[in-house]
């Protein structure tokens, strides 16, 4: 299973960057976990859209999903070149109804399916079997788990730290976490909804994973900042990701 970064930047991008975006494949499938500002260019860098199997939206943010009619367009290219015959598969949250409603505008590209509905069974893309979890942000936000029969991972979307998150966690080869605020501004990463790169790292250190990579960086942040805070907390390497970076799990 290969994750590739399309994007990691919060609530804007860097110069020439992009915000939330991961792809996740196998031979068998290929899933893109959120689309944010700016990811379907870096997406279309990587991947044919006929080959793109499911697409899973954490929540309605902006730097999450804001490029999902970007993308809506290229499926539609695809339907009237013959490349694709079917729409493509949309996960998402139900609400809040309003963002839901104006996202529904991209029907004609996909068919939509709700988080809410597929819990806790999951769902099966190709051999990649999908599980999700509600975690805590300030709006309706879900973690997703991709397994492949041998090897898992996790990405966090947005979240504030909670406990009950590291038995989703629970031994996961690889933690893909949001890390959005300095330590120094923990007080702002609780009202916000998100994650420090110190909590992170306790909650790859409770859940006992093999791997954390950090996301979601603020660009006003220096990252050698954020990567400090991580290190410390976890006792040994973390690795904060850019675009285009490769991992295998």
């Amino acid at each position: 299973m290969k994750l590739t970064v399309l994007g990691c930047w919060s609530p804007f991008p860097s110069p020439g960057g992009a915000c939330s975006g991961y792809l996740v494949e196998n031979l068998d499938a290929a899933v893109l976990l959120d689309c944010g500002h700016g990811v379907v260019g870096k997406l279309l860098s990587k991947i044919a859209i006929n080959f793109l199997n499911a697409v899973v939206i954490s929540h309605f943010h902006p730097d999450h999903c804001a490029d999902l009619f970007a993308l809506r367009h290229a499926v539609r290219s695809c339907f009237r070149n013959g490349t694709l015959k079917g729409k493509i598969p949309l996960y998402v949250p139900s609400q809040p109804l309003e963002d839901l409603h104006y996202f529904k505008r991209c029907e004609d590209a996909f068919s939509f399916h709700y988080l809410e509905e597929v819990l806790p069974e999951g769902v099966r893309i190709g051999d990649l079997r999908l599980n999700f979890m509600p975690v805590r942000h300030k709006v309706p936000t879900y973690a997703t788990a991709v397994d492949d029969g041998h090897k898992r991972m996790v990405y966090s979307g947005d979240t504030m730290f909670f406990e009950e998150f590291t038995s989703f966690l629970h031994k996961a080869d690889l933690f893909l976490s949001e890390a959005s605020v300095r330590g120094k501004d923990k007080e702002y990463a609780q009202e916000a909804g998100h994650l420090t790169p110190a909590q992170a790292a306790e909650l790859a250190v409770k859940g006992e994973v093999g791997q954390l990579l950090l996301t979601h960086f603020w660009p006003k942040y220096r990252l050698r900042d954020l990567h400090e805070e991580a290190e410390i907390a976890y006792g040994k390497a973390v690795e904060l990701v850019s675009e285009n970076m490769e991992y295998t799990v």
